[in-house]
Formats: C-alpha cells, sequence, structure tokens
C-alpha cells in the first residue's frame, strides 16, 4: 500500500548488494545470527524497522523486478533454512512504500505465531482537529513519540509528548508520564482526499474532554492505493 504519509523506502545503490533486514518476534540473537550468515554471501546488511505488510509471508524477500541473480537468492534461501527459517517468498516491486534499486534487497521475517492484529501504522496525523494538529510516531518497541503544534499558539514551536502504547483489537492506549491516560477506538472509514475517496484507519478518542488537548483529536492514516 502507498501511504499518504511520506513513508517510502528509496536507497542509493552500492558495489555489493545490500540487504535490508525486516523482523517481528524474533530475538536479537536470532538475527546476529542470521547477518552473521548472510554477510558471508557478500551482502551489506542493515536492520531496519518498518512495518511487516500483513499480506507477506512469514519469510519474505522484497526486491526490484529486474534483480536477476538467482544464484544469490538460492544460496540467501539456503541460509534461511539451514537457520531454521522458512524458505522465502518473492516479492517483485517497481515502486511503492516498499521501493528496491536493482542491488538492494528486502528480507522480511516474522516469526511464526505472531498475531498481525497487533500491528498499527507506524505514523498518524491529525485532520481538522480544533485542539491541536501533530503526528504520532508508534514504534515496534512500544513507545510514542506526538509531534503537536497548539493551533491558538503565536508561535510555530513544535512540542513533543512520549510514553508507551499498547494495541489489542481496535483499542489504541498511550500511556505518558506527562498525562493521563487516552484510549482510542480503531474504525475504518472512508475520507476525501485530492485523489478521490480513499479508505483510512480512525483511532477515536474514548475520553472526551481529556485534559492533555492533543488527545481529544482524531488520528488516521489515509490509504492511496
Amino acid at each position: 500500500m502507498k501511504y499518504l504519509l511520506p513513508l517510502l523506502l528509496f536507497f542509493l545503490g552500492c558495489q555489493n548488494p545490500t540487504l535490508y533486514v525486516v523482523q517481528k518476534g524474533y530475538s536479537d540473537k536470532n538475527i546476529s545470527k542470521l547477518i552473521s550468515e548472510v554477510e558471508l554471501l557478500g551482502f551489506n546488511v542493515k536492520k531496519s524497522n518498518i512495518s511487516i505488510p500483513n499480506e507477506f509471508s512469514d519469510s519474505s524477500i522484497a526486491m526490484n523486478p529486474g534483480f536477476s541473480d538467482f544464484s544469490l537468492l538460492h544460496k540467501l534461501n539456503g541460509v534461511l533454512t539451514t537457520l531454521g527459517y522458512s524458505n522465502a517468498t518473492e516479492y517483485r516491486f517497481a515502486e511503492g512504500q516498499h521501493f528496491y534499486n536493482k542491488r538492494i534487497l528486502g528480507l522480511y521475517l516474522r516469526k511464526p505465531g505472531v498475531s498481525l492484529v497487533s500491528d498499527v501504522p507506524p505514523y498518524l496525523h491529525t485532520q481538522f482537529c480544533k485542539y491541536a494538529e501533530g503526528t504520532l510516531q508508534l514504534t515496534e518497541q512500544g513507545t510514542f513519540s506526538l509531534e503537536y503544534e497548539n493551533p491558538a499558539a503565536k508561535d510555530d514551536d513544535l512540542l513533543v509528548v512520549s510514553g508507551t502504547w499498547f494495541f489489542n483489537s481496535d483499542k489504541l492506549t498511550l500511556n505518558s508520564k506527562a498525562t493521563n491516560e487516552q484510549i482510542f477506538i480503531k474504525t475504518k472509514e472512508k475520507k476525501s482526499t485530492y485523489m478521490g475517496i480513499k479508505p483510512a484507519d480512525v483511532f477515536k478518542p474514548q475520553v472526551q474532554n481529556h485534559p492533555f488537548m492533543p488527545f481529544n483529536c482524531e488520528y488516521l492514516i489515509i490509504y492511496m492505493e
């Protein structure tokens, strides 16, 4: 999916192929062992903390349609199966949220049994909120950072509040030492954009008249494709 928020991965090429490793549910020890083995194949390995698309299988390799080093792919799959991962499904992309040029690949590993329903977008934004205008970042480590601007303020300085988050079923809970807890209910809606009506995930505040004004806003992400 292409998000309205700019979440594209765009990386410059290099002489040796680069492999970005994205994982969910595995220990640092498991991933460090994998990286060590993959580097022996000649990859320049880097870790990334973007979200794994729900439609991806538990082991997936994303690449440019023009990537044709099938021998290297075979060796990479050999390392995966030797270390106990499943044989990877290949996805080829020319554009979109996960962009790879001909010398860059993405390896996505999700531990079997890890629930997909806990996945939430890494970024959410307010829309037409009278209390504040802000961007909410949710990390895979369970922390959040809310950058916001008070529309009534005379300056343009951004304020920041951070804390922890938890998502269960359709409820997103934000906790911060700076303010009281707030729960947001996730709903599926349609939103008007410059490209027409598009689907969106909208997180609506459960507690009304929250003392922390930005927690009275709705936060959403609009899917452009």
